[in-house]
């Protein structure tokens, strides 16, 4: 016969006390909760190199991506505090945006994804998740992971999106993260391009892609560079090497993410990656292939974030091929740590 002891009330209760305070220590670690731009419950993911701050109140998005205490993102001071829950109206916030597409879909509204309030929960170290509420208007819940890496300002972003309707749903994921202007976007070519230059315009009025001559474009060794300014324009590429490029003030800021040759991009005229520039602000928009699915069935998507020191690079001598370089070699090894995502 086996005894087994049985611990007294009060032993049972240090116990309890014993395993919450571990919970704590661990759950606070690299993760803090503030007030920020206006917002009373952001979460900000840091270590000794960069830091994020995530508006859970506000659209779940990132509202600053930080190296050496310089935020890399696009924010306007009078969107401060603004959420559904301040404004009935639509808008458009900043920041480090998500959302689904195909925008050229006749998607409906879905303000409770876009700028609604999303639940949010320390689950990690340096981990926080975000749940959306259900938007009845598409049939989804979202659901979004942020983790920091320990020691560089490596962000992976997991992206769920779950049907909750009684019927198929039929959405792609469609990254909207705002930089300011005055640097440089950049990311290869698709050498076996449908369109003849590697690249489309993509009139903001009306639906239609058009034959590219925009001086604000260049096309170095193979790869499509462009220089935002003046009047608001969107661009849109097949280019399925899975990155992109930002440099300004010394720093690349590099998105990697999973492309599918053979899955089915929906947006514009089948584009994988969009820009979207002006005086003020630039758009790095990856996009995944559309996915059907079914009742109670999920769709994932990630994207990976890093800011990259480069000194040595002036924005009126960029060197496309160094910033690729750059890329290439300093996102390698987390790249390989993770897992391989399945076609849609």
């Amino acid at each position: 016969m086996i005894i087994r002891s049985v611990p007294s009330l009060a032993g049972y209760r240090f116990l309890v006390m014993l395993l919450a305070s571990f919970h704590c220590a661990w759950a606070g670690e690299g993760v803090e909760k503030m007030e920020f731009r206006g917002f009373k419950e952001c979460y900000r993911l840091s270590n000794d190199a960069a830091e994020v701050i995530v508006a859970p109140e506000s659209g779940g998005r990132v509202v600053a991506y930080c190296l050496g205490g310089k935020n890399a993102l696009y924010t306007d001071p009078k969107l401060d505090g603004k959420s559904l829950a301040t404004t009935k109206e639509w808008f458009d916030p900043d920041g480090g945006r998500f959302d689904i597409g195909p925008e050229t879909g006749a998607i409906p509204q879905r303000p409770n994804l876009w700028i609604g309030a999303w639940q949010a929960e320390v689950t990690g170290r340096s981990e926080l998740t975000l749940t959306s509420i259900e938007e009845k208007s598409v049939g989804l819940v979202l659901t979004r992971v942020f983790r920091l890496d320990k020691k560089s300002s490596y962000l992976q972003v997991e992206q769920t999106m779950r049907n909750v309707s009684d019927k198929d749903v039929r959405y792609c994921f469609w990254s909207r993260t705002l930089v300011p202007a005055g640097g440089v976007a950049f990311l290869p070519l698709n050498p076996k391009s449908k369109f003849a230059k590697g690249w489309v315009t993509y009139p903001l009025e009306g639906r239609n892609v058009t034959d590219p001559q925009d001086p604000r474009v260049t096309v170095e060794r193979g790869s499509f560079v462009l220089r935002p300014s003046g009047q608001s324009t969107k661009y849109g590429l097949d280019s399925l090497d899975g990155w992109l490029g930002y440099f300004r003030d010394g720093v690349v800021f590099a998105k990697r993410f999973t492309c599918f040759p053979g899955g089915k991009y929906v947006d514009g005229a089948g584009f994988s990656v969009e820009f979207y520039g002006n005086d003020a602000l630039c758009e790095l928009e990856p996009l995944s292939p559309e996915a059907v699915i079914k009742p109670g069935s999920s769709y994932r998507f990630d994207e990976h974030w890093w800011l990259l020191p480069w000194p040595e690079g002036k924005l009126d001598a960029f060197d496309v091929s160094g910033a690729a370089r750059i890329i290439l070699e300093r996102t390698k090894a987390p790249l390989e740590a993770h897992h391989e995502q399945d076609q849609p």
